[in-house]
């Protein structure tokens, strides 16, 4: 994606770029932070996936931009921003994403963390080591079709899971998923990620490849960086934030703000009871809000039923404490 000019639907939204301290120059779209919308001076986080890019978010952006500012950046090593130096686990990202925050809005921000897919666990992680970050008051937060890292790798003593989720074991092996990605073409993987990934319905399927999204989410990971960046990610996910939920649990720090799970029932749904899953990870008492993306969307729902997610989004958004009590 062209960062130079407008991608399509990011009208309203300036681009920018940050030296974070993990040595990733992070790229990202912003609303200005002299526009004022209706809920004040909320920001709506919106964090994509593998093996996406910000791109993704191109159908709810004008919807949610209406009364919400934006902040959609790529995630470090994904899309327009540069890897990390200095390690690709969660909270390392996550940090660089409130890093570039901070410097485009005025601290403390007050948001709202939405995530898919991978963004999903940089929200979820943030969230539970909130206290490290003192100037951002997460007001509540939206997972899309994720249940904890922990809970997926424990899921894969089901033969069907670990056929369907292969990527989770193959990319952690950096030094042979790599050069094999490579060899395949990462730009052809890509396309074929993104078709297994589409549901069955075929008006979704439409939405879904809409406005060039595979060739600009293709063209990025043709890049050796990406593929590596994208492949260390997951080995992050199989040591670093394993390790860091296994903590978790221990030391029962849970989700503590309110929260809304939504997911695909043809995808995340026919492998886990994601209801019950996630009572495990939240703190007793904690608004938890856990909802069914059904009639056959897929993985990628967010792009394939951008008005159905945004009315689930923008009812929990509105029905929320936005001074960030929980």
């Amino acid at each position: 994606m062209d960062v130079a000019s407008e991608p399509h639907g990011f009208g309203g939204l300036t681009h920018g770029s940050h030296e974070t301290s993990s040595g990733s120059k992070l790229s990202f779209f912003y609303t200005s932070p002299t526009l004022t919308k209706g809920a004040e001076d909320l920001v709506l986080v919106l964090l994509h996936g593998w093996p996406q890019m910000s791109y993704m978010w191109r159908h709810l952006i004008p919807m949610l931009s209406e009364k919400y500012r934006l902040f959609v950046p790529d995630l470090p090593g994904y899309g327009n921003s540069t890897p990390t130096t200095t390690g690709n686990d969660k909270l390392t990202y996550g940090t660089a994403i409130t890093e570039a925050l901070h410097a485009t809005y005025s601290s403390p921000v007050r948001v709202v963390l939405v995530g898919h897919d991978r963004g999903a666990r940089v929200v979820h992680r943030l969230t539970v080591s909130k206290s490290q970050f003192p100037d951002l008051v997460i007001a509540g937060i939206v997972l899309a079709d994720i249940i904890p890292t922990f809970e997926q790798f424990a899921a894969f003593n089901n033969p069907a899971t670990v056929s369907r989720y292969f990527h989770w074991g193959f990319l952690p092996n950096v030094a042979l998923s790599v050069p094999m990605i490579k060899a395949f073409g990462g730009g052809k993987l890509c396309r074929m990620l993104m078709q297994a990934g589409a549901g069955a319905n075929a008006e979704g399927a439409k939405t879904l490849f809409s406005n060039g999204s595979v060739d600009v989410y293709a063209s990025h990971y043709e890049n050796e960086s990406t593929i590596e960046a994208t492949a260390r990610d997951y080995e992050a996910a199989a040591k670093d934030d394993y390790t860091a939920q296994v903590e978790d649990q221990k030391a029962g720090r849970k989700v503590d703000v309110p929260i809304l799970v939504l997911y695909s029932a043809q995808n995340l749904g026919a492998m886990a009871n994601v209801p019950e899953v996630w009572q495990n990870w939240v703190k007793e008492g904690t608004r938890l809000e856990v909802k069914t993306i059904e009639d056959g969307y897929g993985h990628f729902f967010l792009e394939e039923a951008p008005d159905l997610s945004f009315g689930h989004i923008i009812q929990f958004v509105e029905s929320i404490d936005i001074s960030g009590r929980s």
